[in-house]
């Protein structure tokens, strides 16, 4: 519901005397998005799980944990291919990010092959149970890393690891980059979440978020960057 609607703070008042939670995203407009030359990439669905998932066993095949923070999440560094038990069920979709995974997308190979790979993106397989490569489903390769201006946004420091990591803002646009960044596709230097739960925010280029809508693509949304020097 918009804020702007006569309804909303009726909603907001019955809510609050209820203790329901309630959470807010901004929206934005085709010509802000069209407007940036950054982007926050946001998964519009989240599918699958990466495997062996039963107790989370999936982090030890795929990660090297000897900078992990169990208790924050900090510190995970991707060593070996995802692992999913089928093929993605795609529907109209081609863009995924998988449950439990939020600083990772994946792609149809076709896509790929057709927007990522002229912008320079590399891919990485998929595979099943098996240790075959998927076939309808590749990993985009985001091996660059970005500065992200921090000031003002709220953090808490883990008790056991004694790493910041930042509350995610869901109103406005994201934070600037400040480094001039040598790929189309890149990860934050920081990490933010909430409790065991931590993960790189992924920013994209407008080139690319430019050919992806003209094209429709569905299964990735698109979050403004603010300019750094601007006052956003």
């Amino acid at each position: 519901m918009d804020d702007l609607d006569p309804r909303w703070p009726q909603i907001r008042d019955w809510c609050a005397t209820r203790s329901v939670a309630i959470s807010s995203i901004s929206t934005f407009t085709q010509s802000e998005i069209e407007a940036a030359r950054w982007l926050e990439a946001q998964p519009e669905w989240h599918h699958a799980y990466p495997e062996p998932k039963k107790h989370f066993q999936y982090r030890h095949v795929t990660y090297d944990l000897s900078e992990w923070c169990e208790h924050c999440g900090i510190g995970a560094q991707q060593r070996a291919p995802f692992v999913l038990a089928r093929e993605p069920n795609w529907g109209r979709r081609s863009l995924l990010q998988l449950n439990w995974i939020f600083d990772e997308f994946f792609a149809q190979p076709a896509l790929w092959e057709a927007i990522f790979r002229p912008h320079g993106i590399a891919c990485r397989p998929v595979l099943d149970l098996s240790g075959q490569e998927l076939r309808s489903v590749v990993q985009l390769d985001i091996p660059s890393i970005v500065s992200t201006v921090t000031e003002g946004l709220e953090s808490t420091t883990c008790a056991v690891c004694n790493r910041d990591k930042y509350v995610p803002r869901t109103v406005g646009p994201f934070p600037p980059i400040v480094d001039a960044v040598s790929s189309n596709l890149a990860r934050t230097n920081v990490y933010f979440g909430s409790g065991k739960s931590a993960a790189r925010r992924v920013v994209i280029a407008h080139p690319i978020v430019h050919e992806l809508m003209r094209d429709k693509v569905s299964g990735m949304r698109f979050r403004p960057v603010s300019d750094p020097d601007s006052n956003t």
